[in-house]
């Protein structure tokens, strides 16, 4: 069964891009330009070279018009390689001028997870490091050369990688990871990471079997949280105030996860989109028009092809 969550990227308030890795093959790309009301079936991403040997756990940003993608991944755990590896398109996935370059020396020990500005040039790559902190990579030209790779996050240490969300400026950064207890702990930077005003504050009592995820408004006030609970269901909270004061956990109505869920938020922080591997082994996608307070669609099948 898969494993690791896929990553959903949204373009244009519309277009929903979502994106994982099946056993051996190419990054698959499923696409929706109604919001999610019809769906494009999966396929490899165009002209993306295949990761050498495998690769799992993508994470996708890119800016809001979607002319830039980045996408980051982990080699597949047969290679032995610690290391995260970036590629990015500037004209639409039409061509990729970086392909699987390696970020400096991450000696990483979780799926990587990449977020950036909207106009996707200022980037911020976390990763699990082998002391299990927190660490995090920069560039502020759209990957282009990464100015700091890496720097930890504070003293917490995780079970998981962490994940993050960012501001449409860049300047506020949004970043949560499963602690030791099991409860998703977060931090928060309003200068691009050059310090962290909150390292770290727990999110409720809330237990989870997964990484965190986390979808961020423009401004980076309104920021989801996102996680798979003990009984294996989605479970969400939001904060309305850069993350000082929380919602208590909610269910994501019905659906049985097999991964953590993915999830991407309009720009007004009011449209929350999550996707996630189901028992069948299928992406299904969910959706709520008013920041959580119900559910749209939950859940819905993104195509016929399964994941392993």
């Amino acid at each position: 069964m898969p494993t690791l969550r896929p990553a959903v990227h949204l373009v244009l308030e519309r277009r929903l891009d979502v994106f994982a890795f099946d056993m051996g093959s190419p990054l698959m790309r499923a696409a929706s330009y109604r919001s999610g009301a019809e769906w494009r079936d999966w396929h490899a991403t165009p002209n993306l070279p295949s990761f050498a040997n495998g690769a799992h756990a993508p994470s996708v940003c890119g800016s809001a018009d979607g002319r830039i993608v980045h996408v980051v991944a982990r080699a597949s755990e047969s290679r032995n390689d610690p290391g995260v590896f970036y590629a990015r398109s500037s004209n639409y996935m039409q061509s990729w001028d970086i392909a699987w370059q390696e970020i400096g020396n991450s000696n990483s020990t979780s799926s990587p997870t990449i977020a950036c500005s909207g106009n996707g040039q200022l980037l911020y790559a976390f990763v699990r490091g082998s002391d299990n902190r927190c660490w995090f990579a920069r560039s502020v030209n759209a990957g282009t050369r990464w100015e700091m790779a890496w720097q930890a996050i504070g003293s917490g240490v995780f079970e998981t990688g962490c994940s993050a969300g960012v501001s449409a400026d860049g300047e506020t950064i949004i970043v949560v990871g499963r602690g030791n207890d099991n409860r998703f702990w977060y931090a928060r930077s309003r200068n691009r990471g050059q310090t962290w005003e909150l390292a770290w504050a727990a999110i409720g009592s809330g237990t989870f079997t997964s990484a965190p995820t986390v979808a961020l408004s423009a401004d980076g006030a309104t920021c989801y949280v996102l996680g798979r609970g003990m009984d294996n269901k989605c479970w969400w909270t939001r904060s309305t105030d850069i993350g000082q004061t929380w919602r208590g956990w909610e269910q994501v109505p019905h659906g049985v996860l097999n991964t953590g869920p993915a999830a991407a938020t309009t720009w007004d922080g009011r449209e929350l989109y999550v996707v996630a591997a189901g028992k069948d082994n299928r992406m299904w996608w969910a959706t709520s028009p008013n920041r959580g307070d119900s559910w749209a669609v939950a859940w819905s099948p993104i195509g016929s092809r399964t994941f392993e």
